[in-house]
């Protein structure tokens, strides 16, 4: 197991952006306490499986910040703004 940071690394990710990739289910991560933990087999996997599937780290990095702004506007809705 390794860190979403050593997992970054390898992909030649943000670590910002692998977390994304985790949350999007193209790389499988296992939280650990509070850190996400990254099998390094599947390392490989995650970048053909987004190569194979078009999935580009600006396409995520734009999908992390959709979901973010979709939890922001119902967290308004839901303090009745």
């Amino acid at each position: 197991m390794i860190t979403v940071k050593e997992a970054a690394e390898r992909l030649h990710l943000a670590p910002d952006e692998c977390r994304r990739w985790i949350h999007a289910g193209v790389l499988p991560g296992i939280k650990v306490g509070s850190r996400w933990m990254v099998e390094e087999a599947d390392l490989s996997r995650a970048a053909e499986h987004a190569k194979e599937y078009g999935i580009a780290a600006n396409w995520l990095e734009t999908f992390g910040k959709l979901t973010d702004n979709m939890a922001q506007t119902q967290q308004a809705c839901d303090q009745g703004q």
